[in-house]
């Protein structure tokens, strides 16, 4: 499996983590097994997405358009990307999350990522599985 999708905070914050190797295909697979979750969270859902160890990915934009052209829930307020060290990457990064109109912020690391929810949210999150924090 090239992805794994957890709740950091219950109903409020997911972590999705990808592997070195990602295909369009499986980008579809996570987005809508990554959609329903979204739908039982507490709105604003936040979406951090670990993409450190990815090294192959879909490049061509029309591999991602049953991405963009699906509606994305309601729920969903903001994807947070972390470990973006491929220009290539953050470029499709940033065409994609426009083309489905969501908000998104790209940060260095985990930590800097729930950082960026606890001050957009005003409050300290609880980790309900430390094991998925990185170590720091």
């Amino acid at each position: 499996m090239s992805f794994q999708i957890n709740w950091l905070v219950e109903g409020r914050v997911m972590l999705n983590r990808l592997s070195e190797s990602v295909t369009a295909e499986e980008i579809v697979q996570g987005t809508r097994q990554a959609k329903p979750l979204i739908d039982s969270g507490t709105p604003p859902v936040y979406f951090i997405v670990d993409v450190r160890h990815m090294k192959e990915f879909p490049t061509k934009l029309a591999d991602f358009r049953s991405v963009y052209q699906e509606p994305i829930s309601d729920n969903l307020g903001m994807v947070i990307f972390y470990g973006i060290h491929n220009r290539s990457l953050n470029f499709l990064a940033t065409l994609v999350t426009q083309l489905v109109r969501i908000k998104y912020q790209v940060v260095n690391n985990q930590a800097e990522a729930l950082a960026l929810v606890e001050k957009t949210e005003g409050m300290k999150l609880t980790i309900i599985d430390p094991s998925l924090l990185d170590s720091q």
